[in-house]
């Protein structure tokens, strides 16, 4: 009898696992987003892992089974994924989902004719767009699960909206004249419009760009133009050309930001709100020698 109820238990978990939607990914920020939304519904692959550089990542053997054995791929368009998501689409049989469609993308200022494509450094588009079309992709290939779907997206949206508030009220405590933040590659564009920041980079949208001796000694004069004393590495990319301006600018290395990926889940930004909060409460804590928590 023992052994029945133990190959029952067994079953009841094998069709559990089984009836989960098997989604992808297209690197770790965006799968954290679609979880949200999915929660137990789904099981995320994420093909770009935590910590990796998206831009100049290469498909593997292995990366080819996971998008076999998915039904629906997200990506985030805006051409962040050109260098290798084509060579996937073009022989996907699943679902694909650009989740930043509609989005009136911004530019580069190194490479002014480059789209930007790093739009969910806003949290606004993150609420507005982003959910929206991961929502509309989901109850499309899994409409059994709709009004579960929903109500997920709904309580997402709330909690970034919240964040989004949060982050209005701590930048306040910064003029915005003041607000300056130097990193190494241009990915916070539509971070900066919403919360009204200068970046100031040495490359461009995409990390294999590489900066000329032009454009470093362009960064190097408006740093000290502007008297600024603090530069901030990036937690995917070569940090070694950031620290060269600090040495040469009389910098100070301010932290690390989380641009184009999430840290291990054991550090800070291991999702997508807790790496908003980190890189504000980053940029926050260097102007004001302190660190503000999110209430």
């Amino acid at each position: 009898m023992k052994k029945i109820i133990f190959l029952s238990l067994l079953l009841v978990i094998n069709l559990s696992y089984a009836e989960k939607l098997k989604v992808v990914a297209s690197f770790s920020i965006l799968g954290d987003i679609v979880k949200n939304i999915g929660k137990d519904k789904i099981d995320v692959i994420t093909i770009v892992g935590n910590n990796q550089d998206v831009h100049s990542y290469e498909i593997k053997p292995s990366d080819l089974q996971k998008f076999n054995a998915s039904k629906i791929l997200f990506i985030n368009g805006l051409g962040l994924e050109a260098g290798w998501i084509n060579k996937i689409i073009k022989s996907y049989k699943g679902g694909v989902v650009t989740a930043s469609d509609g989005i009136k993308p911004l530019y580069g200022k190194n490479q002014k004719y480059k789209i930007d494509s790093h739009a969910w450094n806003d949290p606004v588009l993150v609420e507005t767009v982003y959910i929206q079309n991961i929502l509309n992709g989901l109850i499309k290939i899994d409409p059994s699960n709709k009004e579960y779907y929903i109500k997920n997206a709904a309580n997402y949206s709330t909690q970034i909206n919240k964040l989004n508030k949060w982050a209005d009220n701590q930048f306040k405590q910064i003029l915005e004249k003041d607000r300056y933040a130097v990193t190494t590659h241009d990915a916070f564009n539509y971070f900066a419009k919403r919360y009204k920041i200068s970046f100031i980079t040495a490359q461009g949208v995409s990390t294999d760009s590489d900066a000329s001796a032009k454009d470093i000694v362009d960064l190097e004069t408006m740093i000290r133009k502007n008297s600024i004393k603090v530069v901030f590495l990036e937690n995917m990319t070569n940090n070694n050309l950031i620290k060269q301006i600090a040495k040469d600018t009389s910098a100070t290395i301010g932290g690390k930001l989380y641009s184009d990926a999430l840290s291990e889940v054991n550090e800070p930004a291991n999702n997508y709100l807790n790496m908003i909060k980190y890189n504000i409460n980053t940029i926050i804590s260097t102007y004001l020698k302190k660190t503000y928590l999110q209430k």
